[in-house]
């Protein structure tokens, strides 16, 4: 997409963090812009898998504002510029973001928004040096509402249909990213901010959010 056919977003609420994206997105620099999905697995089944239910889900967050792409692999370099603009904070931020379109509408009535987090930047919210990462950032950005939406297609009742094996194998593979989104909301409670989440009741079971341990 050409520059001048992207969507340029005014400098609203964090003159810290947006003129940081602004300058970013200005640079051809050591991060990359969004081109494709780079998903976090070596296993080509995965990968499959991954390709065929991205395949209806394009990428508009990144594609459409022109910001650089914060993935595993650079998050703690961006962090350590970002922070020594100041300390900056945001409104918003993303986990399990899919097209990231929700991150993008936020973004364009002016708020702060973080960087999104899903499979095709590269983030893998089961992988626990994934989580340490984004506790970083997390802490470093504080923002005022995270939104979260885990697949479901395990704990639905679009499993019924599925083996009972495929079911629970497919559970026990999600369970430490939701474990880790459990508790973010907490922690995100406890210093008084906002989160949210489609599938909650069912996916992470959010009725008994108050039973998990407050901090990692």
């Amino acid at each position: 997409m050409a520059k001048t056919q992207q969507l340029h977003i005014e400098i609203l609420a964090n003159p810290d963090l947006e003129c940081y994206w602004s300058q970013k997105r200005k640079l051809d620099f050591w991060m990359p812009t969004y081109q494709n999905n780079h998903f976090p697995f070596q296993d080509d089944k995965k990968i499959k898998e991954l390709k065929h239910d991205y395949r209806a889900i394009s990428e508009e967050s990144y594609s459409k504002t022109g910001r650089r792409v914060v993935a595993p692999d650079n998050v703690d370099q961006w962090l350590k510029e970002l922070q020594s603009k100041g300390q900056p904070e945001c409104h918003f931020m993303e986990l399990y973001s899919g097209s990231g379109r929700l991150s993008l509408a936020m973004a364009t009535t002016g708020l702060s928004v973080a960087c999104p987090i899903d499979f095709r930047y590269g983030w893998d919210i089961n992988d626990y040096n994934h989580q340490q990462k984004l506790w970083r950032v997390i802490k470093a950005l504080k923002p005022r509402v995270i939104f979260a939406s885990p697949r479901c297609r395990f704990h639905s009742t679009a499993s019924n249909t599925m083996s009972t094996e495929k079911k629970l194998v497919g559970r026990a593979e999600d369970e430490p990213g939701l474990n880790f989104v459990k508790k973010v909301f907490q922690h995100q409670a406890y210093e008084g901010r906002g989160y949210a989440a489609e599938h909650g009741r069912t996916t992470l079971g959010l009725n008994t959010l108050h039973r998990q341990p407050l901090l990692p």
